[in-house]
């Protein structure tokens, strides 16, 4: 979740305490009497009470907001990132050398700003370029970005327009490569080809009720795009070289249709809108998933020798995320979950065959997750060279992580405790970073911070001190990882860490004039007895 997003919860949870704060261990939960002055209980709110409480929307809040969080984009390999820092005055491009602790200016703002007016005649201030899709090249100051429709670089011999180059559409998944650009057609799939624009058809065989790529209609995303005429990212996975796609063909045809009235259209019109979807009912036939591998040259589907299944909750996130290729794309590693989600699987796929082999099974009474975090990316890496893989589970009533063989076989737990690992981060090397919550006394369980131990569960290290929630993003190498941290009554602040040596401040802290005026220096409730496991 974004940091400027979990502001607004957190202003959001502030204004359901009382005035003076909670007593003891237990939070109070009802209306804040800064939204409605007196008339809490008393009388109707009025259009003043309204108005009041409008601005705390998030169209109103989020545009006060600047420093809360820094978005590294990575150079290559190793721990140089740049990043969009945004203000009052417009925005800068700062890149960042955590090795030698300096950062500066990404590329010459005022020198693209004049080239771009040159070569377009628009007018261009240097500090609101109008661009999008920046991307900094190998060489020292050459940016390559959109504007105007049409695609440039700059680097030392000047400003060069790059079009016909297309520019993805937010719904298109692009290949590694850069080249082509997969969405959905309908019930089926296609490729645009980001130099030309040409447009070819990858599939045609899906039919409204056997589709590719998209999530089934028990999700009830059908109905969410129609009500948003939105589109939906093609549910698929890229391989690296980006010759194919593994993605699934949805076979909902023996699920059986389900009306949902919405009485009040966001258009305003006043007859209600009907919306036909298929859902199944309890004892009823569920829509199932069969996994296949696309030749994008070709266009020929590969089936996956394995079992559909149907639709569960690691879906839910939007991304594909229970499939993944090797470095090399030998291999593709998936998870199967059972229906009822009480059996979780770890498969690997052979893309050219078909053929696919068991590697791990874990049942249990409960249901079963590879994430404590709803719908996000599950916790399980595979050892490319070892073939040894890393295995998230609740088995011992906790969440932890489990190293295990190739062939399945538990080699150790390399964490454990009365405490849970929320994300896991990285895997480099012997070494393996994580998110985790309730391990530190006295702090909030619900603080993550960022930790690394050895895939032998030892030499366990904390990387974030500070008592605060932190949002990390480790470089590639593994050198330096930025960390923005913050809690209710400290305004966020980014720094770089190398995990061996002194961090260094990347940005000035949070804007804090708007964060206290909302009442961001108070914290209330409980800061103990809860536990996640």
């Amino acid at each position: 979740m974004p940091i400027r997003y979990k502001v607004i919860l957190l202003v959001a949870v502030l204004l359901l305490a009382p005035a003076g704060g909670a007593t003891g261990d237990t939070l109070a939960i009802f209306p804040h009497p800064a939204l409605f002055g007196h008339n809490l209980g008393k009388e109707p709110a009025d259009a003043e009470d309204y108005a009041r409480a409008e601005q705390f929307l998030p169209q109103r809040v989020v545009p006060e907001l600047f420093g809360m969080s820094v978005v590294p984009h990575w150079l290559g390999d190793g721990p140089t990132f740049w990043y969009e820092r945004a203000g009052r005055n417009g925005t800068v491009w700062v890149l960042v050398d955590p090795v030698n602790g300096t950062q500066g200016s990404a590329f010459d703002q005022p020198r693209l700003a004049a080239a771009l007016s040159d070569a377009t005649g628009e007018s261009v201030n240097a500090s609101c370029l109008p661009v999008t899709g920046v991307e900094l090249g190998g060489e020292c100051g050459t940016v390559s970005f959109l504007a105007f429709d049409r695609a440039w670089t700059l680097d030392g011999d000047g400003l060069r327009d790059r079009s016909p180059a297309v520019p993805p559409a937010d719904s298109d998944l692009v290949s590694p490569d850069g080249r082509l650009a997969l969405f959905l057609d309908g019930d089926n799939l296609a490729l645009r080809d980001l130099g030309t624009g040409a447009v070819r058809a990858l599939t045609r065989d899906g039919t409204t009720d056997r589709f590719y790529a998209r999530i089934a209609d028990v999700s009830g995303e059908p109905v969410t795009l129609a009500r948003k005429n939105g589109t939906p990212t093609p549910y698929a996975a890229w391989s690296p070289d980006s010759e194919r796609v593994r993605t699934f063909l949805v076979d909902q045809r023996n699920v059986t249709p389900l009306s949902l009235l919405q009485s009040s259209p966001e258009n305003g019109t006043l007859r209600p809108i009907d919306y036909t979807y298929r859902y199944s009912m309890p004892g009823e036939n569920v829509a199932q998933y069969e996994p296949v591998v696309i030749d994008v040259t070709t266009g020929t589907v590969e089936r996956i020798e394995c079992a559909p299944w149907p639709h569960t909750s690691m879906m839910d996130g939007g991304a594909f995320v229970l499939a993944w290729w090797s470095d090399d794309g030998s291999k593709i590693h998936s998870l199967h979950v059972g229906r009822g989600e009480q059996t979780l699987r770890l498969l690997e796929e052979d893309p050219v065959s078909g053929t696919v082999r068991e590697v791990l099974n874990e049942t249990g009474p409960t249901y079963l997750e590879a994430n404590l975090d709803y719908g996000g990316q599950p916790n399980v890496r595979v050892n490319e060279t070892s073939s040894e893989f890393l295995w998230f589970s609740e088995r011992s009533g906790w969440a932890h992580l489990y190293r295990y063989s190739a062939d399945g076989t538990l080699v150790n737990a390399v964490t454990s405790g009365d405490w849970v690992v929320r994300e896991l981060v990285a895997a480099k090397g012997d070494w393996v970073y994580f998110t985790a919550g309730g391990r530190e006394p006295g702090r909030d369980p619900y603080y993550r911070h960022l930790y690394r131990v050895h895939t032998d569960g030892t030499e366990l290290a904390l990387l974030t001190p500070e008592d605060a929630d932190h949002e990390v993003s480790l470089s590639p190498d593994g050198s330096a990882f930025v960390d923005t941290y913050s809690r209710v009554d400290l305004p966020p602040r980014t720094v770089v860490r190398p995990p061996k040596a002194r961090s260094f401040s990347t940005s000035p802290k949070a804007t804090s004039s708007t964060w206290t005026r909302w009442g961001g220096d108070r914290r209330s409730g409980s800061r103990s007895g809860h536990r996640t496991g």
